[in-house]
């Protein structure tokens, strides 16, 4: 039980890494993907900063939960990172303002 959620852990920091070296790869390379300030890139800067927020936020839970109630204790320093991990969610107008930029870089939508 333990292992799957460690595996599953290390598969969300995996993908989290991957999504921001493509994004940062694609940000390098203007000429082939366009301005960084253009609705496409903002919608995938969106998207990258989303999931990355979500995967961070369901790690540290998870690690919470494995560590049952030392998960909790400050001398593990857990409780700060889930604090830190929940802010990224909040920051730059939240999870539901990040949707609507993410959706600008699909379709012609103004909020």
């Amino acid at each position: 039980m333990a292992a799957g959620i460690l595996a599953d852990m290390a598969i969300r920091i995996e993908m989290t890494r991957g999504a921001v070296y493509n994004l940062t790869w694609m940000l390098d390379h203007p000429d082939v993907y366009g301005p960084p300030f253009a609705d496409t890139m903002v919608s995938k800067a969106s998207l990258t900063r989303s999931f990355a927020s979500d995967a961070a936020v369901w790690v540290t839970n998870k690690a919470a939960e494995l560590m049952g109630s030392n998960g909790i204790s400050p001398e593990y320093h857990l409780e700060k990172y889930l604090r830190d991990a929940k802010i990224t969610q909040l920051w730059l107008g939240g999870q539901q303002i990040a949707r609507y930029r993410i959706i600008r870089g699909y379709y012609d939508y103004a909020v």
